[in-house]
């Protein structure tokens, strides 16, 4: 019985397991095979309508149809037109015929003939939205709308999803504005379990249309007005289907996919599609018959440099699509202008049915005379209307409406953005008044017709005045008409900013601004650290300081900053900037510009002048509480360029009455400068002590006979208009006498022709005056060395050619003594203090003296002629000067 028992174990064990097997694969094969033929059925049908893509979409050839027989085109979805119940007496004129109106001879596609193919998940539920252009109203308007069909997934990165067909809802009037609820559509799901689904669009001949990116639906082609020349090329639709198994097998693994569905089986489905009626419009019947003309044409003015012209509402039956309006100055008829009137036409979205046209472009105050005439759609005109021209002057009457609902970013309502401020408002439609006899009202005012843009202005407090001088951030160049929208990036993060808008007209005339709009821009990133940073001293109390205005933050992106901080330490000169510890520096004080004045104390003058320079470091900061990194420091020192030139020189000695002069070599200003002298045996205490303060600087002179005799130390410096001060010691030692303040130059002997006795016997020299005060010359003496013979002392000329001293008979006789006194003191001889180059100028004398015999032979041997002067100032202190001429003229 064991032996039986275990047998029959085994051999039920054995047929479980078949069976097991059996049933797992036949689950298996039948879930494959169910939902490959539910993909397939869902499949063909998305086929069947794409290849009705287009048909009869437009069966009158109405060329200003604004139906699209492709109305959207994405990688991952497709929105189509087509007559897909033309089949169905009752369903294809119902709603069409309701949906003409007064704007078509006949529509042949409804709401529900506008088709969505789009994945989401079950519910619908989608991250996405796609947004078409298009006209859902009923009657048609004739103008296209924004439509957003929401719950949609355009990236298809968590299959499963559901394939849905999805169309408009039929409605009444009106449809419902952007963004409309999931409720105006319909939503109809045709297939389950669908990984993927993709499409490809294909023109006539050449290369696909679109990027085929279907993870990034950002470039696709879509639905928008931008693409609808792209959207009119497309004459095949490629598609591709994705089906999956509901349930995952674990004994199967798909080598292509690694996402999470790896274990479920999948099947492919794809086809080439190719509508016949894309690119295909109806042909319009023969139309030979002209429009009625315009009746009772008046004039409406009061809209700045433009004038409405309206007329009698014309009927439907008279197929009227547009006017034109002839208009000229009144009395020249031939300098004509025709604008054209597409009838009906849209007031701010709003169609209008009213006959008349609104004509710009002129100018205020001038007389224009007006006609108009009536044109349909195949081109047949009326006459131009009426006979007797009407005319009126253009005036100026209205002020545009205050515009409303602005916003901004960062206000609390609206989420800030970084380093920006994003404005909208409503678009401004009407006037602030009533223009007298204007038909359309907005708002319960007339119509703005003249509107020109909108004025932005901004201010850090909430009852400002808007003022185009003072805080206007943007005119009318940037925020023409239909602009809603702007985005300033002047801000700075975390300031509040306060906004007021104005609607202005083509006259500039400015409507009452709107409510103020709290803004402000928000970031948690740094900016970059401020470069450039140079300083200089630029008067003793001031150090100015610039840098490179900061303009992007620390990862690049741009920011715009009004507040840097600017940090000090002082330190011995010439301390290295890098050796300096950035947590160190002292917080100097905040500037809104890359510049600042830093105000010295006398504390920080004193160092800086006991050799210390001063440090400093600049950041970029926010009011959120972000600060640039720290950059390496620079040194302001007190930097003084020039050298300075002195009179007496180190090392002189002289005495009586000495000149003082100091000037300076550089391109600095100047504005002090200082001379002190201390006898050297008594330091601290100064015989002289001077200031000039106007450049270039003048000293009075130093009477040595009052400080006697002896050493002294002279201290001089210099102040530039930085405050910066130059220094310099010199020695000098006042003497009993004068030191020598005269200098020889120029030695000549002639005549060089005539009898050979008389040749080289006057020597002639320049004697310059280099004191800088009167010299009175009291005695010269000469003494030669005989060496050719014995001479004769004749004259001495002062100057060459004026006999001051003769001698005769007796005085040559002292000559051969080799000594030779001339005696000016009773009537010296004047060398004066002046200004001139050589001998031109008052401060130089030519003298001469004349021997009875050559001095130089023709073989060039000679006499040394020893020349000496005694001299006084006007002082009355004496000085001597000596100098000897050689044979070959040096001299010595």
């Amino acid at each position: 019985m064991l032996v039986a028992s275990a047998i029959f174990a085994i051999v039920a064990a054995v047929a479980f397991v078949f069976f097991s097997g059996a049933q797992h694969s036949y689950k298996n094969g039948e879930n494959f095979t169910e939902q490959q033929q539910a993909t397939r059925v869902a499949f063909d049908r998305m086929l069947g309508d794409l290849r009705l893509a287009g048909f009869n979409t437009n069966p009158d050839g109405d060329a200003s149809r604004v139906d699209e027989q492709v109305e959207g085109a994405w990688d991952t979805a497709v929105t189509i037109r087509g007559d897909f119940d033309f089949e169905n007496p009752v369903l294809r004129s119902t709603p069409e015929v309701a949906l003409a109106g007064a704007v078509y001879n006949v529509v042949s596609t409804g709401n529900d003939e506008v088709v969505t193919y789009v994945l989401a998940k079950p519910g619908p539920i989608g991250p996405a939205t796609l947004t078409l252009r298009l006209d859902p109203d009923r009657p048609r308007a004739k103008t296209v709308k924004t439509v957003t069909i929401p719950s949609v997934a355009l990236v298809q990165d968590n299959p499963p999803y559901t394939l849905y067909r999805v169309t408009l809802d039929d409605v009444s009037g009106a449809f419902p504005s952007s963004p409309q609820a999931a409720s105006q559509f319909v939503y109809e799901p045709i297939a389950e379990n669908i990984r993927s689904m993709t499409f490809r669009y294909w023109p006539d001949s050449g290369a696909a249309i679109g990027p085929n990116t279907p993870a990034n639906p950002a470039d696709d082609i879509g639905g928008d007005d931008a693409a609808i020349l792209t959207r009119s090329r497309i004459r095949r639709i490629s598609v591709s289907v994705v089906g999956m198994t509901p349930d995952e097998d674990l004994d199967y693994v798909d080598a292509s996919d690694a996402s999470a569905t790896t274990h479920f089986r999948k099947f492919d489905l794809s086809s080439d599609v190719n509508p016949e009626n894309l690119g295909r419009v109806g042909v319009r019947d023969v139309d030979v018959t002209p429009p009625p003309s315009p009746a009772n044409l008046a004039l409406v003015p009061g809209h700045c440099k433009g004038m409405l012209v309206k007329w009698d509402t014309p009927s439907a039956a008279s197929g009227v699509t547009s006017y034109d309006v002839k208009f000229w100055p009144n009395g020249n008829p031939s300098a004509f202008t025709t604008s054209a009137v597409t009838y009906p036409h849209s007031e701010f979205g709003v169609v209008d049915y009213d006959g008349h046209g609104f004509i710009a472009g002129m100018n205020v105050g001038t007389t224009y005379c007006f006609q108009a005439r009536a044109r349909d759609l195949v081109g047949n005109q009326s006459g131009w209307a009426p006979g007797t021209p009407v005319c009126a002057a253009v005036a100026e009457a209205s002020t545009p409406g205050t515009p409303q609902n602005l916003a901004a970013t960062g206000s609390g309502n609206l989420a800030a953005l970084d380093s920006q401020v994003t404005l909208t408002w409503d678009e401004t439609k009407n006037n602030a008044n009533d223009v007298a006899n204007d038909p359309d009202f907005v708002n319960a005012h007339t119509v703005l017709r003249d509107g020109n843009g909108y004025k932005l202005y901004r201010d850090t407090t909430a009852t400002f005045t808007p003022d185009d001088a003072v805080n206007l951030v943007a005119g009318t160049t940037a925020l023409g008409n239909g602009v809603l929208t702007y985005t300033d990036t002047l801000v700075a993060n975390c300031q509040t900013y306060y906004y007021k808008l104005k609607a202005v007209d083509t006259c500039d005339v400015a409507g009452t601004a709107s409510l103020a709009a709290t803004g402000q821009a928000q970031t948690n990133i740094p900016p970059a650290t401020p470069t450039g940073l140079t300083g200089k001293r630029t008067s003793p109390t001031s150090v100015a300081l610039s840098w490179n205005a900061v303009t992007t933050k620390t990862e690049g992106s741009r920011v715009n900053i009004d507040l840097y901080r600017v940090y000090r330490m002082a330190m011995p000169r010439g301390t290295s900037p890098a050796a300096l510890s950035p947590g160190a520096f002292s917080l100097r004080g905040t500037a809104p510009t890359p510049s600042y004045t830093d105000t010295l104390s006398t504390q920080d003058q004193k160092a800086v002048e006991d050799g210390q320079s001063l440090y400093y470091l600049v950041t970029a900061a926010d009011l959120c509480g972000n600060e640039s990194p720290k950059p390496t420091p620079v040194e302001v020192s007190c930097d003084f360029n020039g050298s300075l030139v002195v009179s007496p020189g180190d090392g002189d000695a002289n005495g009586g009455v000495v000149r003082i002069s100091l000037g300076v070599i550089g391109s600095d200003t100047y504005v002090r400068a200082r001379v002190r002298i201390q006898n050297a045996a008594i330091p601290g205490v100064y015989v002289y002590d001077e200031t000039s303060n106007a450049f270039p600087f003048r000293f009075r002179d130093w009477d040595t006979r009052i400080s006697g005799q002896g050493k002294y130390q002279i201290y001089w410096e210099v102040e530039n208009a930085a405050g910066c001060v130059q220094t310099l010691a010199t020695a000098f030692e006042a003497t009993a006498n004068l030191s020598c303040q005269i200098t020889p130059t120029n030695p000549d002997l002639s005549p060089t022709s005539g009898k050979p006795s008389d040749q080289n016997t006057r020597l002639s020299w320049d004697i310059q005056n280099s004191s800088g005060r009167d010299l009175q010359i009291t005695a010269i003496t000469a003494s030669w060395t005989s060496t050719l013979g014995p001479h004769r002392l004749v004259q001495i000329e002062w100057p060459q050619g004026t006999v001051v001293k003769s001698y005769g008979l007796l005085g040559g006789l002292l000559d051969l003594l080799g000594n030779l006194l001339a005696d000016f003191t009773s009537f010296p001889l004047m060398l004066l203090d002046g200004v001139g180059s050589g001998c031109s100028g008052s401060s130089c004398v030519r003298m001469s003296m004349v021997w009875d015999s050559k001095m130089v032979t023709t073989a060039g041997a000679g006499e040394t002629i020893s020349i000496g002067y005694t001299f006084k100032d006007p002082s009355g202190s004496t000085g001597t000067c000596s100098f000897s001429v050689k044979p070959d003229l040096s001299l010595h």
